[in-house]
């Protein structure tokens, strides 16, 4: 009896450990059994290895929960009499009330797996491309972090591509080759606004607004930018150096550097008006006057005003 509970929030370790698993037990994550409610599972982990070799059997945790499940000590007797491989998998962070956890938690293996933040982030971007047969230095990899994101699927992607175009990356490979997450597009957006480049500012917020980013989400992107940037400014005013400052506001280092570079574009009193005039860019999209791109696209003339 093989019983592991793995949690991550990120769904690359969760595949990257059913991998490993599989491994250690000479057994194929991609053939793992995958009841769907109690009955079947019930059947399945305990009469398999009678008739057959040993099986993976992989279940989702969100799923289990929805499950018409017995009594609790019907369930720990199950989890204890088989003599297969169970992978109960949770993606997400867990509800440690839930009487379903504890059990698992008392019948399984827990393989808590947390996904690299920050620097090791970066650090592991590097080693991920060695393995990949590839090699990019640390101001590139946390480049590729800051346009593709922290989620690992993507970035392990991300990096396959880089690597088959050349095997040394540089930053200006990964500007040239990386899908860019609208992160990334809010900061360039920002950044039109702040130094008055009304033109390439209408440019962006078509291309965003184009590639499926609503008008609300925008106005939320744009805002948490102006509000993060007022942060800074007000650290800066009294008197916090730059490492003080990240500290304070607890962000990805790479992403802090290019915030504190935009926050010398402007003042407290731009982002004030700023936030107004996106508050009041809200309210107009929420009584319907006007709407979509042309909102966007007024309010957006209106902040690159200096």
């Amino acid at each position: 009896m093989e019983n592991y509970f793995v949690i991550s929030e990120d769904s690359y370790l969760l595949a990257e450990k059913l991998k490993e698993v599989g491994s250690q037990h000479d057994l194929n994550p991609g053939e793992a059994l995958q009841p769907a409610d109690w009955h079947d599972f019930a059947q399945v982990i305990c009469s398999q290895a009678l008739f057959a070799e040993t099986q993976m059997i992989l279940v989702d945790f969100a799923e289990m929960a929805k499950w018409q499940l017995p009594d609790d000590k019907s369930i720990a007797r199950t989890l204890e009499a088989h003599g297969n491989v169970l992978v109960v998998t949770l993606l997400g962070r867990p509800d440690k009330r839930l009487k379903l956890y504890k059990l698992m938690t008392s019948a399984c293996q827990v393989v808590e797996l947390k996904p690299p933040r920050g620097n090791d982030l970066n650090r592991w971007v590097v080693e991920r491309a060695k393995e990949l047969g590839g090699n990019i230095d640390g101001a590139a990899a946390a480049h590729l972090v800051f346009l593709a994101g922290s989620d690992l699927q993507t970035l392990n992607s991300e990096l396959g591509k880089l690597v088959n175009y050349s095997e040394k990356i540089d930053r200006q490979t990964v500007d040239e080759l990386t899908v860019r997450t609208l992160q990334a597009g809010i900061f360039d957006l920002v950044d039109a606004a702040a130094e008055g480049k009304t033109q390439r500012a209408l440019q962006l917020v078509e291309e965003l607004y184009t590639g499926n980013a609503d008008t609300p989400y925008l106005l939320q992107m744009l805002a948490r930018q102006y509000r993060l940037l007022f942060q800074v400014l007000f650290h800066k005013s009294r008197g916090l150096g730059s490492s003080q400052v990240e500290k304070e506001m607890g962000l990805h280092p790479y992403v802090f550097g290019k915030l504190w570079k935009q926050a010398a574009l402007v003042d407290q009193q731009h982002c004030a008006r700023a936030l107004q005039q996106l508050a009041e860019a809200d309210y107009q999209f929420k009584t319907g006057h006007p709407s979509g791109l042309a909102l966007l696209q007024a309010v957006l003339v209106k902040m690159a005003k200096k």
